[in-house]
C-alpha cells in the first residue's frame, strides 16, 4: 500500500483537531454540534431520497462507495434513519454533558 501525502495530511489535521477537542472541552462540544448537524442533514438527505424514490415509483440508482452500497429504498431508509438518531445523540451527549453549570443526568 504505497504512501499519499494526501491521507497523511487529512489524518494529521484530524488527529490534532482531535486532541484539541479533548485538551479543551468547550471546543470539544462545538466539533460536537458540529457533527451532529452533518449527521442531521446526511439522514434527512437520505430520507428524502428513499421517500421520493418510494413515491414516484422509480428505482434508486445506487450510492456505491467504499463501505457503503445502497441499492434499495429499505436500505436509504435504513441508513437515513440511522444517521439521524446519530445526529440526535450526539447533540444531546453534546449539550448535557458540558458547561460548568448545575450537573445534569441523563
Amino acid at each position: 500500500m504505497p504512501l499519499d501525502i494526501t491521507s497523511l495530511i487529512v489524518g494529521g489535521l484530524f488527529g490534532a483537531l482531535v486532541g484539541v477537542a479533548l485538551a479543551v472541552p468547550r471546543v470539544g462540544r462545538i466539533l460536537a454540534c458540529v457533527v451532529s448537524v452533518v449527521l442531521f442533514t446526511a439522514g434527512a438527505g437520505f430520507l428524502i431520497w428513499a421517500g421520493s424514490a418510494l413515491i414516484s415509483g422509480e428505482e434508486l440508482r445506487p450510492i456505491d462507495w467504499n463501505p457503503l452500497y445502497v441499492a434499495s429504498a429499505a436500505e436509504a431508509l435504513g441508513v437515513g434513519g440511522g444517521l439521524l438518531i446519530g445526529g440526535i445523540l450526539v447533540l444531546v451527549l453534546a449539550l448535557s454533558l458540558g458547561g460548568k453549570g448545575v450537573p445534569r443526568r441523563l
